[in-house]
């Protein structure tokens, strides 16, 4: 009984080892990648909101200050994807990110 109760608690702790190494990928990998995404998202409903304030703004003034805005946020948003470029982990994300970098170009 007390052999059976020892495998059964080596068992348990092999276990809880490898939840724990799950955990870490999560918070080292995975986590910081999906708020760099939630980033560049934001970002790129940033740009098409300034691009379309850019169209519909009446002055000249207005233009070219939203404009501006609007170069600022693409700027922010490519230096973005280039943070993240280094956290991409799997050929399909890789896959995801490449039409991603080819529907902003």
């Amino acid at each position: 009984l007390l052999l059976l109760l020892c495998a059964v608690a080596a068992f348990g702790s092999w276990q809880m080892s490898k939840v724990n190494a799950n955990v870490v990928d999560l918070d080292t990998n995975w986590l910081p990648s999906v708020v760099t995404l939630g980033e560049m998202q934001h970002l790129a409903s940033e740009t098409r909101r300034t691009a379309l304030l850019t169209v519909i703004q009446t002055s000249d003034q207005a233009k070219a200050k939203t404009a501006e805005k609007h170069q600022a946020v693409e700027q922010e948003f490519l230096a973005k994807a280039k943070e993240y470029e280094p956290m991409v982990s799997s050929p399909e994300e890789q896959r995801l990110y490449d039409d991603i970098k080819a529907a902003w170009a």
